[in-house]
């Protein structure tokens, strides 16, 4: 061997030693520190789950393949999504998100503007009828309402300015009626569902509903407008102004709550839309909200409901009632009428008789004196009904049992059937001794009656026998129809 290959295997030798006393060195530092040395961990392969296995068996040597091309999918669909493209669309949606929000506060404040209406024009026209028809009408209450003293002003002077002062809520309404249409044609175009340059002139159907809307939010009465309709039926006479006419054509602004309620309600959001088009293929309508609220909510729906058909029945009521007068004051029939007129006055027995009529209590202490009335207390018992039934529709659903529950309601069912097959089956049998003993030991007159007795009693237990069998085979057949909660695989 050479000098200098003897010197190189000096130099590895002298340093393997002094890495192998580092690694002592640092064990022993590590074992005053109560440290244990880090180990390598074994790599553990993945359990395959239950979808892999199948996509496995009917892939076969494919499987891989298979996999590798979902993952390029992945791939393709994450780089789509982070183009400028699905930057473009996501801006658009945001801005039809932030439109659609803004509609629907638009529609929370034209339903607060049309209820205000209604407000002044209800007040307008009890001021006009406690001042100015009361006084005409004999069996009238002396009672009279005093709004204008309040403000410190006449009364005329009151109801002239509520009515300017409806002309100004009725032009705000319409200002924002406009305005909603031209919002929602806004949010078709950018989702490209209308040309750029249409207008709201441009859609007939569009401009029919607009013109509509105008004509209905745009109703209020005149300052110098008073005309009164008198007339007589059924022994009385009437007088009807034409300030009560639009108050009631007033309350059909009430469509406006429609509205909201159907921008409100959880079945009109963008994301039940995406799963009902991607899944099922369907473009959800209002109707479809209303029916998916019923079966969802259904008791808060159906005392909103209650509450205001009450309220609006009690309103028409009070109109059509109120000035009723009976020609003949001294019969009994006619003061009697004339008493029942005195109650309509008041806007607290309407809702009352409104109640009474939903319900189908009928006390007959206050009843309706003319065909307008007895038209809407029918109407108002139709609707209730309707309200009613589905009440009811919604109680037995939500008492209704689960699968689970009717197979344990079902099998206790049968167990105490099967113990009345027992215990009447024990009763023949011990009758049927006591029968046995007496036909042995007792052959006179007097045991005679008594075996007919227990022969009687053995023929109604297995009669009873008999249908508790029955019975127990209509229960399993019940049981059997009950659908069972599948297993997810």
């Amino acid at each position: 061997m050479n000098s200098s290959s003897i010197i190189d295997l000096n130099k590895s030798e002298n340093k393997t030693e002094m890495e192998f006393e580092d690694t002592q060195q640092e064990f022993l530092i590590l074992q005053q520190k109560n440290i244990q040395p880090i180990k390598p961990k074994r790599v553990k392969k993945k359990k395959m789950t239950n979808d892999q296995a199948l996509l496995k068996l009917i892939y076969g040597d494919d499987y891989e393949e298979h996999m590798r091309n979902n993952e390029e999918k992945e791939i393709k669909k994450m780089k789509f999504l982070q183009s400028k493209e699905m930057a473009q669309v996501r801006e658009l949606m945001e801005s039809v998100n932030n439109q659609k929000r803004r509609l629907k506060l638009l529609d929370f404040v034209l339903l607060l503007i049309s209820i205000l209406n209604m407000i002044i024009a209800y007040l307008e026209n009890v001021q006009k009828f406690s001042s100015e028809i009361k006084p005409l009408i004999k069996t009238a209450s002396s009672y009279r309402t005093d709004y204008g003293g309040s403000f410190g002003v006449d009364n005329r002077a009151f109801c002239v300015g509520m009515r300017y002062l409806n002309i100004l809520v009725c032009f705000i309404l319409d200002i924002g009626i406009c305005f909603r249409y031209s919002l929602n044609l806004r949010i078709l175009k950018i989702q490209k569902l209308r040309h750029p340059k249409d207008n709201l002139f441009s859609n007939k159907k569009e401009l029919v509903w607009l013109l509509t809307e105008l004509s209905l939010c745009s109703l209020c009465i005149p300052p110098n407008l008073d005309l009164d309709i008198k007339d007589s039926m059924l022994n009385g006479s009437y007088i009807y102004g034409i300030d009560g006419i639009i108050l009631l054509l007033t309350m059909c602004k009430s469509y406006l709550l429609v509205r909201v309620y159907i921008g409100l309600s959880v079945f009109s959001t963008n994301e039940y839309n995406k799963v009902l088009y991607n899944i099922h293929k369907f473009h959800p309508n209002n109707l479809f909200c209303i029916r998916s609220d019923i079966k969802y909510i259904p008791f808060i729906i159906l005392a909103v409901g209650m509450q205001l058909l009450i309220i609006y029945t009690g309103l028409f009521l009070l109109y059509s009632e109120r000035s009723f007068e009976p020609f003949d004051l001294t019969k009994k029939t006619s003061l009697k009428q004339s008493k029942i007129a005195e109650q309509f006055e008041s806007l607290t027995e309407t809702l009352w008789l409104a109640i009474v009529s939903i319900i189908t209590v009928g006390y007959g202490d206050i009843f309706p004196q003319t065909h307008l009335g007895r038209f809407f207390i029918v109407m108002a018992y139709i609707f209730g009904q309707v309200l009613l039934s589905i009440l009811i529709v919604a109680m037995i659903d939500k008492f209704r049992l689960q699968s689970k529950e009717l197979r344990a309601y079902f099998n206790l069912k049968i167990e105490q059937k099967q113990r009345g097959v027992q215990d009447t089956a024990a009763n023949i049998i011990s009758m049927s001794l006591k029968l046995r003993k007496l036909q042995r030991f007792f052959k006179d007159k007097k045991s005679y009656s008594k075996r007919q007795k227990i022969y009687s009693m053995i023929k109604d237990e297995t009669s009873r026998m008999r249908m508790l069998k029955m019975q127990v085979i209509i229960v399993i057949k019940q049981f059997l129809l009950v659908p069972r909660n599948k297993k997810k695989f």
